[in-house]
């Protein structure tokens, strides 16, 4: 709890002095005092000595520094900062001033990290990004016409005015977004009535983006926001939350439902309330009581969601739970526990590694049910049994790069690192076969590269390379590209 609420001070600090910085630029163009001068340039200093170091620290944790360097995001903070320094390398001659104050202003866009309203508007206009270029090619052509229409009802009324065709694209622009500045105007009766209709017609043309943003932002609100109910007693999700407190050991369950129903897949929706409360109490008393700590963002990502690679969602925490709790009840480690259910179970659940399989993207009961699976098949099933006894655990695969085929693999946290499992492979821990492999990957080629699954979208935006299926393209399955660290030869 105090690790959370120094992370919100941290963001309140950020937020304040990006606002605090853009207020500055504005107050700058006005004639000051030389005492209000100083401060406003004490403040610019401050601030991006500030935001220096916070693009540094980023930078350096970043998994992947150059392609988080090249991110939108880690550009924003990158251009927050050279105003500072610019004047420090290049002559003040080849700046301009309001050059540097414009840059400075987009600062701003900054706080695109720390306010969800911000965030949800951009992921929208991801979202509907095909059907938002669709309505401008539209408009655009709409303006097009409109110029070489206007043109020849006015051009021999008002040569002057109207030359050519693209001299009337001033004139469609303004009265297609309803401007209507008056600069340029139609004269003859037949440019009156074209421009009536022109008109009419741009209110309905720029009405379409503006109608396809309002549609997305309330699909996204119903889809994350929407209180999901309980099938048998009626009440909301977030009641039942505080109702079930008690029986979690956890004080953080509407956070962990909360969790859930944000980064929860579309197909899944809409979410049972007794299923997700359920999952969530579960997965909390699996923390409490497992064998080793872990930071809240590993317990979030890797233990609490009911699913792996949006797989389903089966009802196996309760019986896994059962299961397998007693056969790792005096494991030192994390670890320890993980390769110990990873040779255990298969016997104990009855399903063993077959390419007959009926799908790669098995859920737990369903490879139950067939008692067959393949690696994917396997791993989401080790997974579901590690986090069943709170092992944080994901799924990590890849195509290979030298030889045909590919495969799917597990990885569990223990003693703060991400190890790697056998899988359902008969060999032992200290050498498994498919490492030497993994190391010859091709990070130049995304399909070639390795990714580790996880529930929430990592910082930058990576997807997992779906090589569970045909064809294979980028899945939803948001993931770590973990291609370097195989390189360097996990363990």
């Amino acid at each position: 709890m105090q690790r959370k609420n120094l992370l919100a001070l941290v963001d309140w600090f950020i937020t304040t002095l990006i606002i605090a910085s853009v207020v500055c630029v504005f107050a700058a163009t006005f004639a000051l005092p030389a005492g209000w001068r100083r401060f406003i340039a004490g403040v610019e200093t401050f601030a991006s000595i500030v935001f220096t170091i916070e693009y540094l620290i980023r930078l350096g944790r970043a998994e992947h520094k150059l392609r988080y360097a090249f991110s939108f995001m880690a550009i924003v903070d990158l251009v927050a900062v050279l105003p500072f320094y610019l004047p420090m390398i290049l002559p003040s001659s080849m700046l301009g001033v309001r050059v540097l104050r414009l840059v400075r202003l987009l600062r701003i866009l900054k706080l695109n990290r720390y306010f969800d309203a911000m965030a949800a508007i951009g992921e929208v206009i991801h979202d509907k990004r095909r059907e938002l270029l669709g309505s401008m090619f539209f408009v655009t052509l709409l303006m097009m016409i409109a110029s070489l229409l206007m043109y020849s009802a006015e051009h021999d009324a008002q040569p002057e005015v109207f030359r050519n065709a693209f001299s009337g694209l001033w004139w469609a622009v303004a009265t297609i977004t309803t401007v209507g500045y008056g600069d340029i105007y139609p004269v003859t009766v037949a440019g009156k009535l074209l421009g009536s209709v022109i008109a009419l017609s741009g209110v309905a043309a720029v009405a379409i983006p503006t109608g396809i943003v309002s549609s997305g932002m309330m699909e996204r609100f119903e889809r994350r926001r929407k209180p999901a109910t309980c099938p048998h007693c009626g009440k909301t999700l977030a009641l039942m939350a505080v109702l079930l407190l008690p029986l979690s050991g956890s004080a953080s369950l509407e956070r962990d439902v909360d969790f859930i129903l944000k980064y929860a897949p579309p197909q899944d929706l809409p979410l049972d309330g007794g299923y997700v409360t359920n999952n969530c109490v579960l997965a909390a008393e699996a923390r409490r009581t497992a064998i080793e700590t872990y930071p809240d963002e590993i317990y979030l990502d890797y233990v609490l969601p009911y699913s792996v690679i949006r797989e389903g969602c089966d009802d196996w925490r309760g019986e896994f739970r059962d299961r397998f709790s007693p056969l790792v009840a005096d494991c030192a480690s994390a670890y320890e526990a993980a390769v110990l259910l990873d040779r255990t179970i298969w016997d104990m659940i009855g399903v063993h590694y077959n390419v007959k399989r009926d799908k790669a993207r098995q859920s737990p009961r369903h490879s139950m049910r067939i008692g067959m699976a393949s690696c994917t098949g396997i791993s989401i099933l080790l997974i579901d049994a590690c986090r069943a006894v709170g092992i944080p655990a994901r799924l990590v695969g890849c195509n290979w790069t030298t030889i045909p085929g590919n495969h799917s693999w597990v990885e569990v946290w223990s003693e703060g690192r991400w190890r790697v499992l056998a899988s359902g492979e008969k060999e032992r821990e200290d050498d498994i076969w498919f490492l030497a492999y993994a190391a010859e990957a091709d990070a130049s080629r995304p399909d070639k590269r390795i990714y580790a699954s996880r529930w929430s979208p990592s910082p930058e935006g990576t997807r997992f390379w779906q090589t569970w299926e045909f064809p294979q393209k980028v899945s939803d399955v948001p993931a770590d590209d973990v291609t370097e660290k195989y390189k360097r030869g996990a363990t």
